[in-house]
């Protein structure tokens, strides 16, 4: 398998999902970043090269709509070869099949792409919207180095959030809100631009921590905090209406994770779950598990399945 990616040269956590998924399962040797740029998730730095030059053949094409931010469709029809895909010595055999990524931030952002392709994924899908075409659900994912202490039962943190509270109103209310708990929680709370603790504190805490904040990002958009969270071993606790939570494979609030759709129903839930070991136990183990299915090889699993190309 040959897969020719395409991105924009900024980080996105979601091209880095589908292309560490990539080179997992097929070797960075036959993975072609035609921008190159920026594909790391938090603790695993990951920069390319463009490395396209003249390679032709190629069996699968990933569009990331990012790469909007450095190029027009010219580039893809061209460069990228979709104009001339099945010609002789073309850069796309006429079996290649081509994968549409339209994973922005808000519900009603989407760029339908000039040609036809053979899947669309978003990550933020509104059911009460027309989009032009149908797209299939496609998440963040979580690489496997984010899983090794996901064992570890020491958990002395009862309550853990690190992020800023400006992406969404609902993250400052949520953090106001755990003092509100009857149990004297141990709270880290980072107000901040991004991260302020090295990546590998940041893992440390959030795999000592029983529970994992996890409000709306910003425009109302699930954040990665979701898979970090989980395959740490934290249990997640979601705050505001996360559009594709119904979707297969998804979390199950009671069962492996908490949620309330407003931020004043945080203590409640604290309260009710830190005062019980038993079902903190249980839920725990089922994160344990739920986790494993959000991998990034998960995620690039599904899209070549509906692709249709071969495991």
């Amino acid at each position: 398998m040959k897969i020719l990616f395409v991105s924009g040269r900024h980080c996105d956590w979601l091209a880095s999902t589908i292309y560490l998924g990539l080179i997992g399962r097929y070797g960075r040797r036959n993975v072609f970043d035609a921008t190159g740029g920026d594909r790391s998730m938090t603790g695993m730095p990951c920069f390319t090269e463009p490395t396209l030059d003249d390679e032709r053949g190629f069996d699968l094409l990933v569009i990331n709509a990012c790469f909007r931010a450095n190029h027009d469709w010219h580039f893809i029809l061209g460069h990228c070869g979709v104009s001339s895909k099945g010609e002789p010595n073309a850069r796309l055999k006429k079996t290649c099949k081509i994968a549409y990524v339209d994973g922005w931030d808000l519900a009603h952002e989407f760029y339908a792409p000039p040609f036809a392709v053979d899947g669309v994924f978003r990550r933020e899908i509104d059911p009460t919207l027309i989009y032009p075409y149908t797209p299939h659900w496609l998440g963040f994912g979580a690489p496997k180095r984010w899983y090794r202490d996901a064992d570890n039962e020491r958990r002395p943190i009862d309550v853990f959030f690190g992020g800023s509270e400006r992406s969404h109103p609902i993250r400052w209310e949520t953090c106001r809100e755990v003092f509100k708990a009857n149990r004297h929680t141990a709270v880290i709370s980072l107000h901040t631009e991004g991260y302020s603790l090295p990546p590998e504190h940041y893992f440390e805490y959030l795999s000592r921590s029983k529970i994992g904040l996890c409000p709306l990002g910003g425009g109302g958009c699930e954040a990665v905090r979701t898979y970090e969270t989980a395959a740490a071993g934290a249990i997640p606790l979601f705050v505001g209406k996360v559009l594709h939570d119904n979707q297969e494979g998804w979390f199950t609030p009671g069962f492996d994770c908490l949620y309330s759709h407003t931020a004043d129903g945080v203590p409640h839930l604290l309260d009710t779950c830190l005062n019980s070991p038993e079902g903190m136990k249980a839920l725990r183990e089922n994160v344990l598990v739920t986790a494993k299915r959000h991998t990034v090889r998960a995620r690039v699993n599904k899209m070549l399945r509906i692709l249709g190309v071969e495991e």
